[in-house]
């Protein structure tokens, strides 16, 4: 028995040391988002059943109308002269209908299919987008914490001098509103993480009263993205499949002009009275066939309704390729010149500013500098390296954005949802 009470107290320890894994946190790669996301968010799960209701569709279509059983019963209510009749009617189409409604739902299918991988593609692009600001956010926040401790380190030897009579009491003023400045910079990055983390539970479909830890880090900056194919949409391919059903429609448009042409079988039987034989039975079999005439609705404007939305459906292609090459190309331009900004930044700038500022410090030490360029140095370099982080997050962006225009996204060439 102890041996297996060690190993109760010891789980029910474990469990009280991860109360996150008591509320169901998720703690999920920068990398690993998307997939997760395609997994588990809400939205896409109730966008794939248009898939199951155009399937459900394409089951019904093609099919001829139920047929008609009909039953007669004639009495003679004088005599007892009767008849008695059954009659077995089928329509039938007179064009090609049942095909065509058959391949227009295959069109609609893949059209469903389409949009949810369309759906997927903006989900993906929406998950980057909050998990690299999300990633920025953590490194602003480490570079001001870092910023932080170097201030109250600086803070507590320039006590020491003031109370020493070394330095004037100003400089520690100056140098604790620097100090409490870093503080309120730190609450608002805070701040803004907690509004990006809550903007990224609903897209990844974790609850709110759940944590959420965000994991990773940005890949390296590439030279960037290299020529604009814009072929694998999914929303264009979805508009050139509308082409298709619009085509479709106005098939059969056309060949509803003709109603269905009605066949039956009919069989009869009369009683009869013939003097002075007296009452005789008679059997018929026959044959009926019913052809309607298309002489008040020949469907002309249904038919012509249809022709202007399959026009409307290649313009709309061509005005949504040009869009998506604008925003492709408008993405690389971004990606590129976001490079080139980190890149002066990492490689120039700031290191032009560390040597200042290293500079600064010694002249300080031995007060030959006043506080307020200490102070300066200080903030150009925080400056610079919160630039560099901006640069790098705008790069990012623009390569999520050009990712998603361009429907290159790890996650949704990986992903067989729609299929």
């Amino acid at each position: 028995m102890q041996p297996r009470s060690y190993f109760t107290s010891l789980l029910f320890s474990s469990l009280l040391l991860c109360p996150a894994l008591l509320r169901g946190d998720v703690q999920i790669s920068i990398n690993g988002a998307p997939s997760y996301a395609l997994k588990h968010n809400p939205d896409i799960a109730a966008a794939r059943m248009r898939i199951v209701e155009a399937q459900g569709r394409l089951h019904q279509a093609g099919r001829l109308s139920n047929p008609e059983l009909e039953f007669d019963n004639n009495k003679n209510p004088r005599s007892s002269e009767r008849n008695v009749g059954v009659a077995f009617n089928q329509k039938f189409p007179l064009t090609a209908r049942l095909s065509q409604e058959k391949t227009l739902s295959r069109q609609q299918l893949a059209q469903a299919e389409a949009e949810v991988r369309n759906e997927e593609r903006k989900l993906i692009a929406e998950v980057n987008a909050a998990a690299i600001k999300l990633l920025v956010a953590d490194q602003k926040l480490a570079l001001v914490e870092a910023q932080l401790k170097v201030s109250n380190s600086l803070v507590e030897v320039v006590e020491k001098r003031t109370q020493a009579g070394e330095i004037a009491a100003s400089d520690a003023a100056q140098l604790a509103i620097d100090n409490q400045n870093r503080l309120l910079e730190l609450q608002q990055i805070t701040g803004q993480k907690a509004v990006l983390v809550n903007e990224l539970k609903p897209l990844l479909g974790v609850s709110a009263t759940n944590g959420l830890t965000l994991t990773g880090s940005l890949p390296a900056i590439s030279n960037g993205a290299k020529g604009i194919d814009v072929q694998g949409r999914p929303d264009l391919n979805s508009s050139r499949i509308a082409q298709s059903v619009a085509q479709s429609e106005v098939d059969l448009a056309k060949s509803s002009r003709w109603e269905d042409i009605g066949v039956g079988l009919t069989v009869e039987h009369e009683k009869s009275e013939d003097a002075p034989e007296g009452i005789r039975g008679d059997s018929f079999v026959g044959f009926r066939i019913s052809l309607p005439l298309p002489l008040w609705n020949k469907q002309k404007g249904l038919i012509a309704e249809k022709e202007a939305a399959q026009q409307r459906a290649v313009l709309e292609t061509k005005a949504l390729e040009s869009r998506i090459q604008s925003e492709a190309a408008a993405a690389r331009a971004e990606m590129a010149a976001s490079a080139r900004l980190y890149s002066e930044t990492k490689t120039k700038l700031l290191p032009t500013i560390e040597r200042h500022s290293q500079t600064i410090e010694k002249a300080y030490s031995v007060g030959e500098a006043d506080a307020m360029a200490l102070l300066r140095s200080r903030e150009q370099k925080l400056h610079a390296e919160t630039a560099a982080l901006d640069a790098l997050q705008s790069y990012h962006l623009a390569r999520a954005r050009h990712e998603a225009a361009t429907a290159t996204q790890p996650a949704l060439r990986s992903s067989g949802s729609s299929k």
